[in-house]
């Protein structure tokens, strides 16, 4: 199966899958579940006898998919599992029988650890898996405090701000992706490239900020590189 040819429509995965008085998910047509395998050398995922990921995965029916986006460890059973690799990346693929049990309950565990692994894998570090995009991300701590007993979601400008920093022009990494973005349908013809947020070759805006940070020769090579244009307040003050 080519990952490229998949298409998001969360109502035809949804229609695939039944909920159970346990509380299990359970799939009448078999699917499939893709999660990064770093995932589980950062803590956010389990895979060998007991099997859980973080809720940010995609659960694949025919060639259809849907996002799971919940700020939880979520159990899940498959049928088998194997890695795949796709865009450099690896991936778990875990496969479910028709008529089998996908998530095991959707009573999840409160843990707010999770928040920062998912911060410091996805925003930090700009490790962005395929299928989570521009607002996804954005929307990423909306279930942190029914499920992880945290008010992080509650200022969604905060963690917009933070996916508009991060978000680059595919063509111009050093040129943000809110500004070549015009319409919604520019989101999917035209996805986003991802930085680190700690990246210093894309993040940091003026030659100071490059030059006074832990990575100074990193900050050395950008300088010499990528020139600033214009004086920023901070360097003005410190000149002055």
């Amino acid at each position: 199966m080519s990952m490229e040819t998949l298409v998001r429509d969360a109502g035809k995965v949804l229609a695939t899958l039944t909920t159970r008085n346990d509380a299990s998910v359970v799939t009448s047509k078999g699917c499939k579940v893709y999660f990064p395998t770093r995932f589980a050398d950062r803590f956010l995922a389990e895979v060998g006898v007991s099997n859980f990921c973080v809720g940010l995965f995609v659960i694949v029916v025919d060639n259809y998919y849907a996002l799971v986006n919940v700020n939880a460890m979520v159990a899940l059973n498959p049928s088998s599992t194997k890695t795949i690799t796709f865009k450099d990346t690896e991936y778990f693929e875990m496969s479910f029988n028709a008529g089998a049990v996908v998530i095991e309950s959707l009573e999840l565990v409160q843990n707010n650890d999770i928040l920062y692994r998912l911060y410091d894998e996805l925003f930090s570090k700009g490790k962005i898996p395929w299928y989570v995009g521009y607002e996804d991300l954005a929307n990423l701590y909306d279930t942190a405090k029914e499920f992880a007993g945290a008010n992080v979601g509650e200022n969604p400008e905060v963690i917009q701000l933070l996916t508009s920093l991060v978000s680059r022009n595919v063509n111009n990494r050093l040129q943000y992706y809110r500004s070549v973005v015009n319409t919604r349908k520019d989101l999917i013809d035209n996805p986003p490239a991802f930085v680190p947020l700690k990246s210093v070759m894309y993040s940091a805006t003026n030659t100071v900020n490059k030059l006074v940070g832990s990575y100074f020769s990193e900050g050395v090579v950008s300088s010499l590189l990528y020139p600033t244009t214009r004086v920023e307040p901070l360097e003005r003050i410190l000149t002055a």
